[in-house]
């Protein structure tokens, strides 16, 4: 499912023609949000964890995105 998710953002990315700087603005954006989002419906002894455990599924989605369009590891500031 990774898999597809992460080609499908590579594939748009190259249909709407984006170029590396825009891919990185997109990336650090979403890193960004995902930080800012609080994990709801869970029990305050669980959040922690699954805020946690979302931050690191979706950095390695990020990651898996770049090496497909052969960037960089971390997107530039």
């Amino acid at each position: 499912m990774e898999y597809v998710l992460c080609e499908m953002f590579v594939l748009l990315c190259a249909d709407l023609e984006k170029t590396p700087a825009e891919v990185n603005k997109l990336h650090r954006d979403m890193l960004a949000r995902i930080q800012k989002q609080p994990v709801q419906k869970l029990s305050s002894i669980f959040s922690d964890l699954a805020a946690e455990e979302f931050d690191y599924a979706v950095r390695c989605l990020v990651s898996m995105q770049r090496r497909m369009m052969g960037l960089p590891q971390q997107p530039k500031t």
